[in-house]
C-alpha cells in the first residue's frame, strides 16, 4: 500500500518497501533527527498520540535503535511500539565470468545460476530475477548497474552470488554495495556459504584487497629476483 501527502503543495509517495520495515519517498524527504533530506525512511512513532516522525535509515536509525529499542526474538520495540524486524523478501541471482572462455561446469554463468537456483529453492528464497554478464568485475559492468539500479527501486532487497569475488572486484563497486546495506536498501548479500550484512560485507571485501595487495607484490618480488638473475 501507498500512502500520499501533501508538502508545500507537492504530493509525495511513501511506499513500504516489501519484508522490511523501510518507507521509500517518491522525492526526498526531511529527517526528523538530523534533518538531511533522504529517500529510505523508518515511520516511527516514539509516544502514544504523538505524530509519527520519519527518521532517515542512513544514520538517525541507529541512534534510536541504541536509545529506545530493545529486542525480544524476532520483533524490536520502540517504548512499546512492535514492528517486525527486516528480512529478505526477494532476491537478485548474480552470476560473473571473467571471459567468455571460461567453461568449467561448476563455474560458467549456467553452471553458477544452476547452483544458485537449487540453494534458493532449498531455503524457500522467491528469486525475482537473474542477472548474467561475462566481463572483468575491473571494467565496466552494464547487467551489474542494472541489477543495483533495480534494487533501488525496491524491486528486491538482497543479492544471491556464488562467491563475493563474482560480485565486487574493486573498491568502488564494494563501497557502492556496502553504502546500500547500511542505507537498508540491500538487506544481504548471501552465498552458499556466507550470509553478510553491512559490517560482515566490509569486513570480507576489505580482507579480499589484502589478499589482491599480497598476491600483487609476490608477483612483483618474482618478477624483480628473475630480472636480477638474468632470466
Amino acid at each position: 500500500m501507498t500512502n500520499q501527502i501533501i508538502i508545500k503543495g507537492k504530493k509525495i509517495s511513501l511506499a513500504p518497501i516489501a519484508g522490511t520495515t523501510v518507507l521509500r519517498a517518491s522525492a526526498p524527504l526531511k529527517c526528523s533527527i538530523c534533518g538531511k533530506y533522504r529517500p529510505f525512511f523508518y515511520n516511527i512513532q516514539i509516544h502514544s498520540g504523538e505524530p509519527a516522525m520519519l527518521i532517515c535509515v542512513a544514520k538517525c536509525h541507529r541512534h534510536l535503535q541504541k536509545q529506545l529499542m530493545s529486542h525480544i526474538e524476532d520483533h524490536f520495540f520502540i517504548r512499546g511500539i512492535d514492528a517486525p524486524l527486516s528480512i529478505p523478501s526477494k532476491f537478485f541471482i548474480y552470476c560473473r565470468v571473467s571471459t567468455a572462455e571460461v567453461t568449467h561446469p561448476k563455474h560458467n554463468l549456467e553452471g553458477q545460476k544452476d547452483v544458485l537456483i537449487s540453494f534458493a529453492y532449498d531455503h524457500k528464497f522467491v528469486v525475482a530475477n537473474v542477472f548474467q554478464e561475462s566481463c572483468s568485475a575491473m571494467s565496466s559492468r552494464p547487467v551489474f548497474d542494472q541489477m543495483l539500479q533495480r534494487i533501488e527501486k525496491g524491486e528486491a532487497d538482497a543479492i544471491l552470488v556464488q562467491d563475493v569475488s563474482r560480485l565486487v572486484r574493486n573498491a568502488t563497486d564494494g563501497r557502492r554495495i556496502a553504502a546500500m546495506l547500511g542505507q537498508g536498501v540491500l538487506f544481504q548479500v548471501i552465498t552458499p556459504f556466507q550470509v553478510l550484512n553491512h559490517n560482515s560485507f566490509i569486513l570480507q571485501i576489505s580482507m579480499q584487497e589484502k589478499e589482491r595487495q599480497a598476491l600483487s607484490r609476490n608477483v612483483k618480488r618474482g618478477l624483480q629476483t628473475r630480472k636480477s638473475r638474468g632470466n
